[in-house]
């Protein structure tokens, strides 16, 4: 009787497949062989390597082929049955016996990874199609495949029971006597540990699980805080936490100065390069906008100042000087960070910080098209556009969806700025990219930006077009408050310090800024600057110094302090007095009634 041709072409494989087994490999074959011909074990200088995988073969005299992959049909109950019931990884080897090739796959992986997200469907099927990379060539590459059946030993087992398979392990391995042996099994676990925490935080943050992602990156940085076992692993939690925070929240933005400075400290010690280069940029970023914010405040009390007309405020013009020269510099170390790290292959870095770079450049627009014009501000639009080209390409090259995302919603806004249309087609193709590999925020995002860019259009393109901007008058006093606050911190001033005269001088000069308080008691009361000193002009604050308070119908004192002045005034010149008159009640101080009063 006449052998069937498929019992011979499986011969023939398995004699091809014999022929190429490393001789550190011992195959066993199964008997029964349901979805599995041999289970091989892996010595290393005769010794057992720990090492178990499972082959399933698969002989053909001809398959179909695309550029880059062997595609095959493959039944649907075997690889349910490697998913469900088997703890241990299979491999797929497809020998084509005409040209005694092998390929292989790690199947779980595959199925697990990208068979359920291109076809979510494909239990329902009898048979699915299976794609393996042509670059999984068996030649002389067991190193590379017992790499991957050493990882995959633990992957099999989470995907079948859910837990590391520790007492597993041990069972296997029988009692470890050597306690040296044993503490580097511990280690080895808790790597393991801190390794599937990191790909679970990552998969919750992809799914929008926002709050399980950001406390599993805290629990990962605790956990291997001082422990140079793990400072890879802690290094890898700090970007996770970094992704929660915005630059464009002060107290935020100090965090993520924080965080990435021991980040780079971290990294420095042990001289990992990409690490250096992630922190070094974030650490820039973060005092980039710091600085970007302090300028604007600045700027923001200098006209406070002018419209006074009550100090100079000449420190104040010093520091804004200094703030512009760092801001160069700030530039120009970021720009020198990402030509690093491209230069030493961190390519996925050098994407990361770019993208950051068109934020830097994009962000100041937001205030400066209140001050200058579209013209004079083209040529930051335009290095802007430039880098979005730039990083878009190499998202692309790199395979980085999430960034290409962030850099199309940058690229948007960059339209929208220039009040071009297409902001709509470049949201639409963000959307369809996030919709194609289920990236919910972007999608969501997408849609918020066409809506909010569409009710703000046209953009300004100049001063002209803010005539209904907040009025310097209209800022709250809590607001102007910070500003000197800060101001003070620059000159080296500590309001928090009770003994310090300086600062004393400060605060009451914040305090006595609106003398409300005071001047609601009696409509004819008067308050004016008298001589202040150095706090008074290095921070443009009229009121840390001497004021004169005084009545028309007549008494004045002079002093430091308002609430001082008008205790002993009030007694001498308020108590009896027949022209008393209280301010209305809903009456409030502002400086624009200041002003009108200074006119009279």
């Amino acid at each position: 009787m006449k052998r069937p041709k498929s019992h011979q072409i499986d011969t023939q494989a398995q004699n091809i497949l014999r022929s190429k087994l490393p001789t550190n490999w011992v195959p066993r074959e199964q008997h029964p062989d349901y979805g599995i011909d041999y289970e091989i074990e892996v010595f290393h200088d005769e010794q057992p390597a720990g090492i178990w995988f499972r082959i399933q073969l698969k002989g053909k005299e001809q398959y179909q082929e695309t550029e880059d992959s062997i595609v095959i049909r493959f039944e649907t109950d075997k690889i349910n049955y490697y998913i469900s019931k088997v703890p241990f990884p299979v491999f797929l080897f497809v020998v084509h016996i005409r040209r005694k090739e092998i390929h292989w796959l790690f199947l779980q992986k595959y199925v697990n990874e990208i068979l359920k997200v291109e076809n979510p469907k494909w239990m329902e099927q009898e048979s699915v199609t299976i794609k393996i990379p042509k670059k999984n060539r068996f030649y002389d590459n067991a190193k590379e495949i017992e790499s991957e059946a050493r990882n995959g030993m633990l992957y099999t087992h989470l995907l079948r029971f859910g837990t590391p398979p520790w007492s597993v392990d041990f069972e296997v391995k029988g009692a470890i006597d050597d306690i040296d042996k044993f503490e580097e099994e511990r280690k080895r676990h808790f790597r393991d540990q801190n390794e599937i925490d990191l790909q679970l935080a990552l998969k919750y943050y992809e799914k929008e699980y926002r709050e399980k992602s950001q406390q599993l990156f805290i629990d990962i940085f605790n956990r291997t805080k001082d422990q140079d076992d793990y400072v890879l692993e802690h290094l890898s939690s700090i970007p996770g936490i970094l992704s929660f925070y915005s630059v464009f929240d002060e107290k935020q933005s100090f965090e993520i100065f924080e965080l990435s400075s021991y980040g780079y400290e971290r990294a420095e010690k042990i001289q990992n390069k990409r690490f250096i280069y992630f922190f070094r940029g974030s650490l820039l970023e973060a005092v980039y906008h710091m600085l970007v914010k302090r300028i604007r405040s600045n700027q923001i009390i200098q006209k406070v100042v002018d419209k006074q007309g009550r100090g100079t405020g000449s420190l104040l013009r010093l520091y804004q000087s200094k703030d512009y020269e760092d801001l160069l510099e700030i530039s120009k170390n970021y720009s020198q960070n990402i030509y690093e790290s491209f230069e030493s292959g961190e390519y996925w870095v050098s994407l990361d910080l770019l993208e950051r770079l068109i934020r830097i450049n994009l962000f100041p627009y937001w205030w400066l098209i209140t001050e200058r014009t579209k013209e004079e501000l083209t040529p930051l639009l335009g290095n802007a556009s430039d880098l979005i080209e730039s990083s878009l390409k190499l998202a692309d090259a790199l395979g980085c969806i999430d960034i290409k995302c962030e850099i199309l919603k940058h690229k948007a806004l960059l339209f929208h700025f220039q009040n071009r249309d297409a902001y709509k087609d470049v949201l639409k193709s963000m959307e369809a990219l996030a919709a194609e590999h289920h990236l919910n925020h972007y999608i969501k995002l997408s849609d918020d930006l066409l809506h909010e860019f569409n009710e703000r259009s046209p953009f300004p393109e100049g001063p002209d077009d803010f005539s209904k901007s907040r009025p310097i008058e209209e800022i709250p006093d809590e607001e102007i408050d910070e500003m000197h606050r800060m101001l003070a911190e620059m000159a080296g001033i500590d309001l928090e310090k009770d003994d310090d005269k300086i600062a004393n001088i400060v605060r009451i000069g914040l305090k006595d800024r609106n003398p409300e308080r005071i001047l609601k008691n009696c409509s004819h009361l008067e308050v004016a600057a008298g001589s202040y000193g150095i706090p008074g002009e290095m921070l443009g604050l009229p009121t840390a110094g001497f004021k004169f308070l005084f009545c028309k119908y007549g008494g004045g004192v002079y002093g430091l302090s308002l609430d001082s002045m008008y205790e002993g005034f009030r007694k001498d010149h308020c108590v009896n007095c027949e022209h008393h008159n209280p301010m209305p009640k809903d009456w409030k101080w502002s400086l624009a009634w200041q002003q009108e009063k200074d006119k009279k």
